[in-house]
């Protein structure tokens, strides 16, 4: 069992850091993700707001009562992102990028399991 909660603890770590990256990138406006977003003709307002949700989860999941929502507001802000990724066209990569989705889910519904 204490395999278990390791495990758990790692994934949360990682999931968090990528979440907090992905976020972050979006919040400074850094360059790729402004003409990713101009190239779908989304509004950078959009991109702002995907930015605080990703950073949002990555913060809440330090606190362990707020595992749950911090593993789906994470989770949301990956689907988003790979949603755009394919209606980019971009279909492989949208493929792999619904990987931190899923890992994310882990992460919520882990924590309802793992007390």
């Amino acid at each position: 069992m204490k395999i278990i909660r390791i495990a758990f603890i790692v994934l949360v770590v990682a999931v968090s850091l990528l979440s907090l990256a992905a976020g972050v990138a979006k919040l400074v406006m850094a360059e790729p993700e402004v003409a990713f977003f101009d190239a779908l003709g989304v509004d950078p307002r959009w991109m702002i707001a995907l930015g605080l949700l990703q950073v949002s989860g990555a913060v809440l999941v330090i606190f362990k009562r707020m595992r749950i929502v911090a593993g789906l507001l994470m989770a949301a802000g990956f689907a988003v992102s790979a949603l755009m990724i394919l209606l980019s066209g971009n279909t492989g990569f949208a493929l792999i990028s619904a990987l931190p989705v899923v890992l994310a889910l882990l992460v919520a519904f882990g924590a309802l399991r793992i007390r």
